[in-house]
């Protein structure tokens, strides 16, 4: 018996008119406004992106730290990041050392919570320290996470004083400051929370303030210990009661990290990272407590040999405007925007970047199935000053209307996040979590938003990661600890429009 495939829907713009004068009239001011929209994306005039020869192919594979062959996407992304280096002249442009680029790694672990279970994680990574840690933080409010970092630094000189070996603990954060690179003296230390000298005598703290100015906003996150063990994570170092992830990686991409904090430092150490000239193991034998089986949702990711990796990060730009546009990170995202073929999934607290609409939206006339969860108001206030994008709410709907008149909205999925212990999308149910897959493939994630502070201003940090089980695993993960699917969903299948259906999301009050 066959089978009847009901059609895509259609949304009427405008209802029939009586009057055919009238009913001209209102065409041409459709098609005006369709021209309007036409000409405010210039999908025509996105570059090519051409497949990678074998030959380029094997190049790129021998360029990299690899022992297998990764995707065709993942070599085309570095091979397309690697000419972003080329044009810019500038082989420490993706803030690493060149040869530590592209390498490989392992995922033993991913918490998705909300903050405060996150900052256990910390916690327990913190107090098993050996010898140095090195802590990123693009924000620091004094509350109750600053207070789990201080009590960790006070148990590990505990535990250091008992074997008689100091630890070297180093801390970037960013606050704004005409005094770039600056050491704190120890009394702003103390200022900060942390523990002073006399109260951890067996720690040897050094802080330094990395916020670049005027625009230049310190926006990283990441801890190293002991140069076995990297978090990345999505959290500042604050209360605010978002939904976080982080992000357990081990490997030589542990070098690429550390490599990376040691130019963000910008100044000599005082004293020397002790582990200065030791690479990092291919595993740390990091043992999990009580605390961190708790976490949930949390992910033991499946055993798996190391797969290949690519950080992509950005240097701060400091210049208003939105220039500075030319660097890993973005290069790295237009390539999965442009060279995915199945499927692109988003979670990001704001989506307004104009190169990532754009981006978007070429892929969806392609073809390509994405799916966007953001927030229902996540940072409206200051995303509303002109210049920074636009809230969510208006610049989805914009692109919304961009593929109704293109006949293809089916292709755009739009979730606005609901927690697992909520029933609809609210104000105050906030995910912070930055996460891109792509074709089942490729995942990419860090510090950077789908925004135009990150895409053009922020300094960030990111990595690209080349596994289908990585991915399954966090695609599951990301079902998991929302609710998004079933309670927040924009479904562009439905015969009532998309934009219907997000005004009506609006007008309700929750």
């Amino acid at each position: 018996m066959a089978t009847t495939v009901a059609p895509l829907p259609t949304y009427p713009l405008i209802q029939q008119p009586p009057s055919m004068v009238v009913a001209q009239n209102i065409k041409d001011k459709e098609k005006r406004k369709r021209n309007k929209y036409i000409k405010r994306y210039e999908l025509s005039q996105i570059p090519q992106y051409l497949p990678y020869t074998l030959n380029e192919q094997d190049q790129l594979c021998a360029s990299g730290l690899f022992s297998s062959r990764p995707s065709d996407l993942f070599l085309a992304i570095y091979g397309d990041m690697l000419k972003t280096l080329e044009r810019l002249n500038n082989p420490y442009a993706g803030i690493v050392a060149p040869e530590l680029l592209a390498c490989e790694g392992i995922v033993p672990v991913t918490i998705t919570s909300k903050i405060f279970n996150c900052f256990k994680h910390y916690y327990d990574t913190i107090i098993r320290a050996d010898t140095e840690i090195l802590l990123s933080c693009g924000f620091w409010e004094i509350g109750r996470n600053v207070g789990v970092i201080r009590r960790a630094l006070i148990e590990l000189n505990r535990r250091a004083s008992i074997r008689g070996k100091k630890v070297v603990v180093k801390v970037l954060w960013g606050r704004a400051s005409l005094k770039y690179h600056k050491i704190l003296h120890p009394k702003q230390t103390v200022a900060l929370c942390l523990p002073s000298a006399l109260e951890t005598p067996f720690l040897s703290i050094e802080v330094s303030n990395a916020f670049k100015p005027l625009f230049g906003v310190f926006h990283t996150k990441f801890m190293i210990v002991d140069r076995k063990v990297l978090l990345l994570t999505s959290a500042n170092i604050n209360d605010k009661p978002n939904v976080e992830m982080v992000v357990h990686l081990e490997g030589k991409i542990v070098d690429s990290f550390y490599s990376t904090f040691n130019l963000l430092w910008g100044v000599e150490f005082t004293p020397q990272l002790p582990l200065l000239g030791t690479p990092a193991p291919p595993s740390s034998g990091f043992v999990y407590s009580q605390t961190d089986e708790v976490h949930t949702p949390c992910v033991f990711h499946s055993p798996h040999s190391a797969v290949p990796m690519v950080v992509a990060h950005r240097g701060p730009g400091y210049h208003a405007g939105s220039s500075d546009r030319d660097n890993l990170q973005n290069t790295a995202w237009l390539s999965i925007f442009y060279r995915a073929q199945k499927s692109i999934f988003i979670q990001t607290p704001d989506f307004n970047a104009s190169l990532a609409v754009k981006g978007i939206l070429h892929a969806c006339m392609r073809g390509v199935k994405v799916t966007i969860y953001t927030c229902r108001f996540y940072n409206s206030n200051k995303e509303r000053i002109p210049g920074q994008g636009g809230e969510n709410i208006g610049v989805l709907k914009k692109m919304y209307k961009y593929l109704m008149y293109q006949g293809c909205a089916q292709n755009l999925t739009v979730g606005f996040f609901v927690s697992t212990d909520m029933v609809h999308p609210t104000k105050n149910d906030k995910c912070h979590i930055k996460f891109l897959s792509a074709d089942g493939q490729i995942a990419m994630m860090g510090s950077g938003n789908m925004d135009t502070q990150t895409w053009f201003h922020s300094q960030e940090v990111n990595v690209v990661i080349d596994s289908a089980l990585l991915v399954k695993e966090w695609t599951d993960l990301f079902e998991a600890f929302q609710k998004t699917t079933t309670s927040g969903l924009i479904n562009p299948l439905l015969p009532i429009s998309p934009i219907v259906q997000i005004d009506t999301m609006m007008q309700r009050e929750y």
